[in-house]
């Protein structure tokens, strides 16, 4: 069945629009589950004792790049951060942070200086050692170098943790992609519902004028 040139325009714009929906919402899927995936993801989980000097090392995987911060904390136990002094638990700390790359390279090195996280107190269990851009992504090393320990820290849990600070910015491109795909399955269905109602319409007025008086 041959259809007008028209009616074949009509519905070929709204199979491309139906096409183009359905490839933009798959495309939005596996960003949206990656994105949730960041919320949850811990680069680096490592179990230290920062009341001495010493050293701790781990693996660092970094698995996004594009979220606008990430930062690097010590989380203690919460009896620890319950104390009326938990503010006081990292003065006299003295530490290097430094994450190196699988070749040895160094991506990001900080100096820890423990009377300055005294100042701001725990945050929910954590004072926050680190904040910096993401890095690209791939497998690196965390060393934690203590020169000089934080003897309040002596018998408290400790864990050096990362994660992404991720926000809604950042959920935006996978978002558009939805957007997208939600507006041109839309528009196709629109255009090929509005072209079967035409046709339909001007069907019935043919037959009408066709059948005799």
């Amino acid at each position: 069945m041959k259809f007008p040139i028209g009616r074949t325009i009509a519905y070929s714009i709204a199979g491309l629009c139906l096409a183009a929906g359905i490839y933009f919402s798959l495309e939005a899927r596996p960003k949206l589950r990656e994105f949730d995936e960041w919320r949850k993801d811990r680069p680096a989980d490592i179990q230290v004792d920062l009341s001495q000097p010493g050293e701790f090392s781990g693996k660092f995987v970094q698995t996004c790049d594009i979220s606008h911060s990430e930062e690097i904390s010590l989380i203690v136990s919460p009896e620890a951060a319950a104390r009326p002094d938990s503010a006081k638990l990292p003065e006299n700390l003295r530490c290097t942070l430094r994450i190196t790359d699988e070749k040895g390279g160094e991506s990001f090195k900080q100096e820890v200086v423990g009377e300055d996280l005294s100042q701001y107190g725990p945050q929910k269990e954590k004072f926050v050692l680190a904040l910096f851009r993401p890095f690209k992504r791939g497998n690196y090393r965390i060393t934690i170098t203590i020169t000089q320990g934080a003897p309040a820290l002596r018998g408290v849990q400790q864990r050096i943790v990362a994660r992404y600070l991720i926000c809604g910015f950042d959920k935006w491109p996978a978002l558009i992609s939805q957007i997208y795909g939600f507006g041109c399955v839309i528009a196709g269905g629109i255009i090929a519902v509005a072209t079967a109602v035409i046709t339909i319409v001007r069907k019935r007025r043919r037959r009408a004028q066709d059948q005799p008086a």
